[in-house]
């Protein structure tokens, strides 16, 4: 799913920076999320186990469904999704700002098809 990432590097370094934080005694809070498409849809029982017990109360393990990212993704095709259409919580809690000054309206609009500022 992440065309040139070795998935063995990349959960290593997951789980180093798991044993880091609770090592530092750090307050922060991980986010662990599983995008789950057609090819791996069986595998959230599997994931979840695996991760479950190294993870803090305080930290979040879920899925959720590939999408293409506000028609940007998949040559403009839909990707399928299996999730209740939500509204989206990063107006609240984030602004993207690229390296020119632009703002685009939401943060998943790498083109910067909608702008705002």
């Amino acid at each position: 799913m992440r065309a040139g990432l070795n998935f063995e590097t990349v959960r290593d370094n997951a789980i180093r920076f798991i044993e880091l934080r609770d090592q530092l005694r750090s307050e922060t809070q991980i986010w662990m999320r599983m995008v789950s498409d057609e090819d791996n849809r069986d595998e959230w029982p599997s994931y979840f186990e695996f991760w479950k017990d190294r993870l803090a109360e305080t930290d979040r393990l879920y899925k959720h469904s590939v999408h293409n990212w506000g028609g940007q993704l998949f040559n403009g095709q839909k990707a399928m999704s299996y999730e209740p259409t939500l509204p989206c919580v990063a107006l609240w809690s984030l602004m993207v700002v690229f390296s020119d000054g632009r703002v685009p309206l939401c943060n998943a609009d790498y083109n910067n098809l909608h702008r705002t500022g």
